[in-house]
């Protein structure tokens, strides 16, 4: 089954906003979903955006769909399971550590849907910055990432100094571009 998958640092306020721009081009249905302190998903009418958002204590993820989505699911995993065809950006949180890194990806047998989802992705990484270099603070082991991604927002907040991690963990980013 064809998927599609990047990961990438990217201020949460820029990756909701990204997808919600995303839905209205491509007349996609746009779901928001908290996983803690209770799992919630909550669809978000066109021209209903700011008041939506507000209802959650955090957006982790935003789920863009082609039909009408299922929001019967009680857990994260099962909201997955009962929306097949859907893309999912998993959002990066920045807290008091720093920016975690975010992820966009799905899986579908639908060629149209794999290609809006194609397309949405080629956009995206045209509009971001490459290159970063990942160090481990504990044994201070460091790698070349050329082909990292991040947002001008993750950019901008690496330059105001926020640190940049990994999704899990304690790894640390440098972008190239901001050295």
């Amino acid at each position: 089954m064809p998927k599609v998958q990047i990961q990438f640092h990217a201020d949460p306020r820029e990756a909701v906003s990204l997808a919600l721009r995303w839905a209205r081009e491509h007349d996609l249905r746009i779901v928001l979903e908290q996983f803690f302190p209770a799992y919630r998903a909550i669809e978000v009418p066109e021209g209903e955006p700011p008041a939506r958002v507000e209802e959650l204590s955090r957006i982790d993820r935003v789920a863009l769909c082609r039909a009408a989505p299922d929001l019967t699911a009680t857990t994260a995993h099962e909201f997955v399971s009962r929306n097949p065809g859907s893309l999912f950006r998993s959002i990066g949180p920045r807290d008091e550590e720093g920016l975690r890194e975010s992820a966009l990806g799905g899986v579908t047998e639908e060629q149209e849907t794999l290609r809006i989802w194609r397309e949405l992705i080629r956009n995206a990484k045209s509009a971001m910055h490459m290159g970063a270099t990942v160090r481990n603070p504990e044994s201070n082991d460091e790698e070349r990432l050329p082909k990292h991604l991040h947002t001008p927002g993750a950019h901008e907040l690496a330059a105001s100094g926020v640190r940049i991690l990994s999704a899990a963990g304690w790894n640390e980013f440098k972008f190239d571009d901001c050295a």
